[in-house]
């Protein structure tokens, strides 16, 4: 907890957390400090999570297209295979 409590430029030691949570006094500027990483480290986690959504949904936009774009590929090929063999079928006269 301490590392991400540095992420977020809360400098406080492992051993004083384990203080602070086991019931230790604590000084008003301490308090403030562990309230104000716990909320960042929140925010962070919240955009953490907002970043994967997005670069989730971009992705499956992306399959989308490429899905979308290989149907009328492969339609577009069916569809000349079938004239071609209209054309070769018929008679020339």
């Amino acid at each position: 907890m301490s590392r991400r409590f540095a992420g977020v430029g809360v400098g406080i030691a492992a051993t004083r957390l384990r203080e602070l949570a086991d019931g230790a006094p604590a000084a008003a500027g301490e308090l403030a400090d562990v309230e104000f990483a716990f909320v960042a480290t929140e925010l962070r986690h919240d955009e953490q999570l907002a970043r994967i959504r997005r670069g989730k949904r971009a992705c499956v936009s992306c399959l989308i297209t490429v899905a979308v774009g290989v149907l009328m590929i492969v339609s577009l090929i069916s569809m000349v295979l079938l004239l071609f063999s209209l054309i070769l079928h018929s008679t020339p006269y």
